[in-house]
């Protein structure tokens, strides 16, 4: 069915129902009984979205061959009084004209080139941000981190440990430097990479498991890996009228965490009313554009914040 036939539809359908079982078959996101021009509302909209997701790829392609890797920060704040604690580094490609954020290209990079060019990219993404953190961290206050968010397997690339090792022994001593392990890029229990983490740790560098349950991870991971934090994905921390959606939850993740003696972090906070409500919860630390949106590291200044 065309996009025109469909909302002409939409405008002469009666208002009849949908059995329930036959909406959560087609929409699982809605749990309802639907009327016909619900049910076909939700098809245009889910369409509309997938032609501006595709169109958007299209118009902002990167070409390996012209980009600049750069480094950009996202701070993260301590929930209750609002202060900066630290900040997440993250990669972003530049063209020339525009900043492109570098997660929504690695697939189609990792398919041109294969997982070398990425490991190459990420110690170059390291090497910047050493050059510029080496002496902003000099003027951060203590226990102040700095966050890397890496997959789990580039841990084995020797390039990549070695740029993380470098990058701690240039950054001051009175300042932390946390690495970010995607949860959906743990495999199953690997002693090897284990011993990686361990080695990191040995060297002075914390880990912290990210995008906590938006996928399915071993829980073994946590007890042996040594994970100083955890942070929860935003479709955890997402809030409805006024209350946490997964209240329970994050309660829980919070309960078992701290016998783990493990900090934990919620991203995508958008809200005052999201803030309490996770402080509520016993989060915090959090990161969000409800506290600060990401920026050039190069343009970022350590007093220009509160501590």
């Amino acid at each position: 069915m065309t996009m025109v036939a469909m909302v002409a539809l939409w405008k002469t359908a009666p208002a009849v129902y949908v059995r329930p079982t036959q909406a959560k078959k087609t929409f699982p996101q809605i749990n309802k009984v639907m009327t016909m021009k619900d049910s076909i509302r939700a098809r245009i909209i889910c369409r509309l979205r997938r032609g501006l997701d595709s169109l958007t790829m299209k118009l902002s392609r990167v070409k390996l061959d012209q980009i600049e890797i750069s480094p950009f920060i996202h701070p993260v704040y301590e929930g209750q009084h609002r202060k900066i604690s630290g900040v997440e580094l993250t990669m972003r490609l530049f063209d020339g004209k525009h900043y492109h954020c570098a997660k929504r290209h690695i697939d189609d990079i990792e398919h041109q080139k294969g997982a070398d060019i990425i490991n190459d990219m990420s110690v170059t993404f390291l090497q910047k941000s050493e050059e510029l953190l080496t002496g902003l961290s000099k003027n951060a206050p203590e226990n102040f981190f700095f966050s890397f968010n890496f997959a789990a397997e580039q841990l084995y690339c020797a390039q990549v440990f070695g740029a993380i090792i470098s990058l701690r022994e240039k950054i001051s001593s009175q300042c932390r430097v946390v690495i970010e392990i995607k949860e959906s890029s743990l495999p199953e229990y690997d002693d090897d990479l284990v011993d990686i983490f361990e080695r990191l740790r040995s060297r002075g560098i914390e880990l912290s498991l990210t995008d906590f349950g938006k996928y399915s991870s071993s829980l073994l991971y946590l007890e042996h890996a040594g994970f100083s934090s955890l942070k929860i994905d935003r479709t955890v921390a997402l809030t409805y009228k006024g209350t946490l959606v997964n209240k329970n939850l994050v309660k829980s993740i919070v309960s078992a965490t701290q016998d783990l003696g493990m900090v934990v972090e919620a991203e995508g906070v958008e809200s005052e009313e999201q803030c309490q409500l996770l402080v509520d919860c016993g989060i915090t630390q959090m990161q969000g554009p409800f506290f600060a949106k990401p920026i050039p590291l190069k343009e970022f200044k350590v007093n220009d914040y509160c501590f």
